[in-house]
């Protein structure tokens, strides 16, 4: 293990240094993204290797042997994070070879664990704390990457424990059930989690039920089969409806020749043809182990794959709409991509030639981004596949239902739709009676109001010409006075003007002697305060001479206590001797 982490380095040395060497020209910061990523690309070039692949047959074989002491030895350098993606890339190899990484594990088994809750309902109390978990795990993933990211190389066992007392002490669930140490921020779990909630419609069980009665009652489960539990969950998603309005658009865009998923027979065609393909695909992966490792120059070539193609494929998982089993572009990448090692390199020199531009560490890591991306979409295209059978279930089982009472209601039905009928008759019958009656009054009506009115507004059309007529010579009379008016303002004004300008050189005139009774008018204004201040103080100086006297007055009293007491004193003394 230690020569082939060692080998795995010193590999990965050598090729940074070359991409280190190949751009000394340009300004390039490295992140942890492309340091990952280089790592990986050093792991697939590691493969081409004899040297290698002959330690990791010799690892393989000890791990088919002694199961139990080789996952114990790659747990104690998984412990590590600089050869953590090693240990897991040996550990998918040795898994049947699958490729995957952090992520896209997480995400199949999640999807995986989605299919299996609908049938397991009754079940899952006692591993609530272990789901709950879980589902901490794919809100925070990044976070917890961080956190191991920061934790370095060397984290003994005592640290390990400080960190699982720290855990347990913060996460207080019930009976402690968590017994994996993880750090998770508060803040940040409580954001995602509510951005989940509030996609959701509140449960009636959270309502009519407590805790206890949620965790013992397991009746409630039985009685449902898991199409119910699955449209149940379905229908408390806010986010259906708009989901279902984008998908019904997308499928109105395809061609009408794509045939539905939805259709019995076609279902039951391709799920005939999937297990075909899955038989298919375990002998294709023994027959291409065994011609590995008789001849590995035997391997066969698979098709190329366009780009134009594996776009229009990724829009069509994007868009929801319908994709054909048989009609995937990449069914050869995935059969290869399911075997190993040997025939990831197989797909690769099939699907791009040898050339010195196509294969660039670039080229390898956008096949090995496609090849991800492709195991994402296929298992998002499972699940979607799995909802779909679930909701022709739940759909089958409530059209029969349906079918059971569809006489009854249909009799109902026509009886009540008979008897609305004539009721509407009968109304509109009485209405239109009635309307003809009313109508004749208020015809008769509007004829005598319509004389009424025509007599009174030629009434009012002689008053106003009278009243225009007043007007207009009052009118006159008051343009006359007003005319009359305007001339003796004019004469005001000019005289008003004369005045002003003969006011205006008197106070120029006069503006020196205004100056010095201004300062005059302030020099008397400053006395007088200085004889209030004389004032005050001569006020103080017989209160201080009154206090003064009385001081005296108390001083004399107290010589005359002070001499008293002391002719007693000495009277006293007197007495004694």
């Amino acid at each position: 293990m230690d020569e082939y982490l060692a080998w795995a380095e010193n590999y990965h040395h050598r090729e940074q240094e070359l991409l280190d060497k190949s751009f000394e020209d340009k300004s390039f910061e490295q992140d942890e993204t492309t340091r990952l990523r280089l790592q990986h690309q050093a792991l697939l070039e590691l493969e081409q290797d004899e040297w290698s692949k002959n330690i990791v047959s010799v690892l393989m074989t000890f791990g088919a042997q002694e199961t139990k002491q080789f996952f114990m030895l790659l747990n104690h350098y998984f412990v590590s994070s600089k050869h953590r993606l090693q240990i897991v890339y040996l550990l998918s190899g040795f898994l049947l070879r699958k490729y995957d990484n952090s992520t896209t594990l997480i995400a199949i088994s999640v999807t995986n664990l989605i299919m299996l809750l609908p049938r397991i309902c009754t079940s899952l109390p006692p591993f609530l704390p272990r789901l709950f978990y879980i589902f901490a795990r794919a809100l925070c993933w990044d976070q917890l990457r961080d956190i191991r990211r920061k934790q370095g190389q060397s984290a003994d066992r005592t640290t390990q424990t400080q960190a699982k007392q720290a855990a347990a002490n913060d996460w207080d669930c019930a009976e402690n059930d968590f017994t994996i140490p993880e750090e998770f921020d508060e803040e940040t779990f409580r954001a995602r989690t509510i951005a989940q909630v509030t996609r959701h419609m509140l449960h009636p069980n959270l309502v009519m039920m407590d805790t206890e009665t949620e965790l013992t009652d397991r009746s409630r489960w039985m009685k449902m089969e898991s199409p119910d539990i699955m449209a149940q969950i379905m229908s408390l998603d806010l986010t259906n409806a708009a989901s279902r309005v984008a998908f019904s658009s997308a499928v109105g865009n395809v061609s009408g020749s794509q045939e539905d998923l939805l259709d019995d027979n076609v279902w039951k065609h391709y799920t005939d043809q999937a297990r075909l393909e899955d038989a298919e695909t375990s002998d294709a992966l023994v027959s291409d182990k065994r011609e590995t490792t008789e001849s590995p120059a035997a391997v066969s070539a698979p098709p190329a794959v366009t780009v134009q193609s594996i776009l229009q494929l990724h829009k069509a998982l994007k868009s929801g709409t319908e994709v054909l089993l048989g009609d995937d572009v990449w069914d050869a990448d995935l059969e290869h991509l399911a075997s190993g090692q040997d025939d990831d390199c197989a797909v690769d020199a099939g699907v791009y030639p040898a050339s010195g531009s196509m294969s660039s560490n670039e080229t390898k890591l956008l096949i090995a981004a496609l090849k991800r991306e492709v195991l994402l979409l296929r298992n998002e295209l499972n699940f979607e596949l799995f909802v779909k059978q679930q909701h022709l279930q739940h759909m089958g089982r409530l059209h029969r239902e349906h079918v059971s009472d569809s006489s009854v209601e249909a009799e109902r039905q026509r009886t009540y739709n008979a008897t609305r009928i004539l009721k509407a008759q009968l109304a509109q019958a009485t209405d239109a009676l009635t309307k003809l009656k009313s109508e004749s009054a208020k015809t008769k009506q509007k004829h005598v109001k319509w004389e009424d009115e025509q007599s009174s507004k030629l009434r009012n059309y002689r008053e106003r010409w009278k009243a225009w007529q007043a007007e207009m010579e009052a009118a006159r009379q008051q343009l006359a006075d007003y005319e009359k008016r305007f001339a003796d303002q004019n004469a005001q004004l000019v005289e008003v003007q004369q005045r002003a300008f003969d006011l205006e050189n008197e106070l120029k005139t006069r503006e020196p002697q205004l100056k010095k009774a201004e300062e005059l008018e302030i020099r008397v204004n400053q006395l007088t305060q200085q004889m209030l201040l004389w004032d005050k103080d001569l006020v103080q100086l017989d209160e201080q001479k009154r206090c003064i006297k009385v001081l005296l007055s108390e001083w004399q009293n107290k010589e005359e206590l002070i001499r008293s007491l002391e002719n007693t004193n000495k009277r006293l003394i007197s007495n004694e001797r």
